[in-house]
């Protein structure tokens, strides 16, 4: 039985993920490449999860106030 209920949230494409973090495809390409993205491959296609982009830009996020030993 299928339920109707439970929807899939879209999958993001590289240019998704681009435009998320303002950045060329071609950087997201590269990125993806150094295995420094979360990403699934489906096929001949590589996919991103949109929470764990969220998640990567939250476990990597720096604070520029104490970029460098300034306060």
């Amino acid at each position: 039985m299928h339920d109707e209920s439970v929807k899939a949230k879209p999958l993001w494409k590289f240019q998704d993920v681009a435009n998320h973090f303002n950045v060329p495809v071609q950087t997201v390409r590269y990125w993806n490449s150094l295995g420094r993205l979360p990403s699934i491959k489906i096929g001949h296609s590589v996919r991103f999860y949109p929470e764990e982009i969220e998640q990567f830009i939250k476990t990597h996020h720096r604070d520029p106030v104490n970029e460098g030993g300034h306060k």
